[in-house]
């Protein structure tokens, strides 16, 4: 059904790609709520977000980018080098547990 879409109604807009439907789809689904997205992030920051796959980690990122002023390209870096998960095998299991009550009293 999507292709159909695509090809007859929806063709004259841009970046109709069937990816791009499916990222906007999963948008919607993780932020239904337009109070719970930042201003202060681009479409390409929330598109590297997406590609998380745990919700705590998504917004860990999430207030990281916007905390530190990360561009994409450092967002993305951040990912690959997998901070989160650095983070939670760490020994300072103080200023995780910091980090995280400040991502959950921020939801």
């Amino acid at each position: 059904m999507t292709d159909k879409l695509l090809n007859t109604e929806y063709r004259f807009y841009g970046g109709g790609s069937r990816s791009n439907l499916t990222y906007m789809r999963k948008f919607y689904l993780a932020f239904p709520k337009c109070e719970t997205i930042s201003h202060k992030l681009t479409w390409s920051h929330y598109f590297e977000l997406l590609k998380c796959d745990d919700s705590l980690e998504m917004q860990f990122y999430m207030v990281q980018a916007i905390n530190e002023g990360w561009k994409v390209k450092e967002l993305k870096r951040q990912i690959n080098s997998s901070l989160f998960q650095r983070l939670a095998l760490s020994t300072d299991k103080e200023e995780l547990q910091a980090q995280l009550n400040y991502i959950l009293d921020n939801q």
